[in-house]
């Protein structure tokens, strides 16, 4: 796939500084990832189909675009962190003749990561995804308990406009984006929180950093995915969840520290 292979190379830098040892990911990830050492989290669609619990297709076909709903996208990180949804009503699609990726309707699709007492000084944050379209308000990839990562643009426009990153020590909104990126292109989005400052980059491209209050910690108890925390905590409800994002997500991966 091609852009799980922009993710490897992108993170290729950081193994060159870091050295890490490999973690225990599970037996069907994907041992070419480079950087595995404090690997809290990992979401890999195009591994998703040689889990245990969604076996391979026959060699030759793939499940039609879209078709098939998933309520659960497996932890490869050897955590036990799946993400899941019971609700069938909220589940995303999976599937597609080129490419695995989870798809997200913009309305009521997210999956969400239980994990009790999880919190971290500094965290970074690797989302792989497509937008679909622009629904004119804030659109979320991933958001826990104490951090977040939302896109936006207008309604109809033909890129995205705002990229705002908060949580825990960091205060208001700010949009980060330096360029728009183009809805229907897929991206690769990096968010180092790091002991003073978030900063991010998108396909590459540096944006502007924000200013995050020393020794505050991360809270990650509940990891949504393709949405953001209501006022709600379980179930279909629009209390459960808001910000829904509109698009395909191929990658996730959160680590438990600064990879800068």
């Amino acid at each position: 796939m091609l852009v799980p292979l922009r993710i490897k190379t992108c993170l290729c830098l950081f193994a060159v500084v870091a050295i890490p040892a490999l973690a225990e990911i599970e037996p069907w990830a994907d041992r070419a990832m480079p950087v595995t050492n404090g690997l809290a989290v990992w979401l890999d669609a195009s591994r998703e189909v040689q889990t245990p619990a969604s076996p391979a297709p026959a060699e030759g076909t793939h499940a039609p675009a879209g078709t098939l709903a998933r309520g659960v996208w497996r932890d490869a990180s050897g955590n036990k962190r799946d993400a899941v949804q019971a609700d069938a009503r909220a589940q995303p699609l999976f599937g597609g003749a080129a490419t695995y990726a989870f798809s997200f309707d913009g309305k009521s699709h997210y999956l969400v990561v239980q994990a009790d007492g999880l919190k971290w000084q500094e965290a970074t944050v690797v989302v792989c995804a497509r937008v679909k379209a622009n629904s004119g308000g804030a659109q979320s990839l991933v958001a826990g308990s104490g951090f977040g990562i939302h896109i936006g643009g207008q309604i109809g426009a033909s890129a995205l406009e705002t990229l705002n990153i908060d949580g825990v020590g960091i205060s208001g909104t700010n949009n980060m984006l330096l360029e728009p990126v183009g809805v229907g292109a897929p991206f690769v989005l990096f968010a180092n929180f790091g002991a003073e400052a978030v900063t991010a980059a998108v396909s590459g491209m540096q944006t502007a950093s924000r200013p995050r209050a020393k020794g505050d910690a991360i809270h990650a108890e509940r990891i949504f995915i393709g949405a953001r925390a209501g006022s709600g905590t379980t179930g279909l409800s629009s209390s459960a969840a808001r910000d829904f994002f509109h698009g395909e997500i191929l990658d996730v991966l959160i680590y438990d520290r600064s990879l800068t």
